[in-house]
């Protein structure tokens, strides 16, 4: 979990978290830049908002992001699937 330490707190520098398993639940806040690959056939969802800075989705897996209050984070989708859900009452996600 190094690689999400560096992107949850460090914004300087980009880094690259790759996710190679289900998870049901990643919980963690996602601040900075850097890129999330989930490798092919496996679905990673996160719960928490994202803070600021620009996350891009890469690899051909599927990324599921459940917000409730909004996201400062731009997002990109570059491969596989970026799929948002937006719970009762949550502020739109930006273009």
């Amino acid at each position: 979990m190094g690689a999400l330490k560096r992107l949850v707190e460090n914004q300087a520098q980009k880094v690259t978290l790759r996710l190679t398993d289900n998870i049901v639940n990643l919980n963690r806040s996602l601040s900075g830049t850097g890129d999330i690959e989930v490798v092919s056939g496996k679905t990673v969802t996160n719960t928490l908002a994202a803070g600021a800075g620009t996350i891009t989705k890469v690899g051909a897996g599927t990324f599921q992001l459940a917000v409730t209050n909004g996201t400062g984070t731009n997002w990109n989708a570059n491969a596989g699937v970026l799929e948002v859900t937006l719970a009762g009452g949550a502020a739109p996600l930006g273009t």
